[in-house]
């Protein structure tokens, strides 16, 4: 699954995450997507590619991704399994209602919601394996201009946020872009935005 993938965006970095006896919560794991996630993850867990832009799970850290799914959209959060996540902090995760694709969620902290669509897993890789300069599905244009300013990689604890999130009027723009914690960051988006549904 990240073959293709891995010569776009090439690995820079590996972090030592259990991956072995990652299982996921579907019935029916035995089709061809779910296998190629297994897969994916048994050869890839704790992967960042292209320094930072795109990170695959491990099972601790999808299991804290999903939690935080579930703060962020609960009703798409908990029928969706984390599998890797990119530079900006957006979880991508599986759709578990549909095991025969494998439909690719993301959830994106600095819009406070979560995006559905019906691409399904190996469809989303062959995408962002083909994505040139102007790519839009990890924002390359975006990271490009970002790591113009802050060469170093992200750690895999990391993202890029953005300072004033877009649904307090911010915008994707390098100038609201900054270095953060990646759990630290995911707390404070989830408090603003429920603060935000509760007004």
């Amino acid at each position: 699954m990240f073959d293709a993938f891995a010569v776009q965006w090439p690995e820079t970095a590996r972090e030592q995450l259990e991956s072995a006896q990652y299982e996921l919560p579907l019935r029916g794991n035995a089709t061809t997507a779910y296998q190629q996630l297994a897969e994916g993850f048994r050869h890839h867990a704790g992967t960042s590619f292209a320094d930072g832009l795109y990170r695959v799970h491990g099972v601790g850290t999808a299991q804290q991704a999903r939690d935080y799914c579930i703060q962020l959209a609960p009703e798409a959060g908990r029928v969706t399994f984390p599998f890797a996540f990119d530079w900006l902090g957006r979880q991508l995760a599986v759709d578990l209602r549909d095991p025969q694709n494998l439909p690719v969620i993301q959830f994106d902290p600095a819009a406070g919601k979560a995006y559905e669509s019906e691409m399904a897993l190996a469809e989303f890789h062959d995408l962002i394996s083909e994505e040139s300069l102007d790519g839009e599905a990890l924002s390359w244009e975006l990271y490009r201009e970002w790591r113009a300013q802050d060469m170093d990689p992200l750690g895999f604890d990391e993202c890029v946020g953005l300072g004033v999130p877009l649904f307090l009027g911010g915008e994707e723009s390098v100038g609201n872009l900054q270095r953060s914690n990646l759990d630290v960051y995911w707390e404070l988006s989830c408090q603003l935005a429920r603060g935000v549904s509760g007004l």
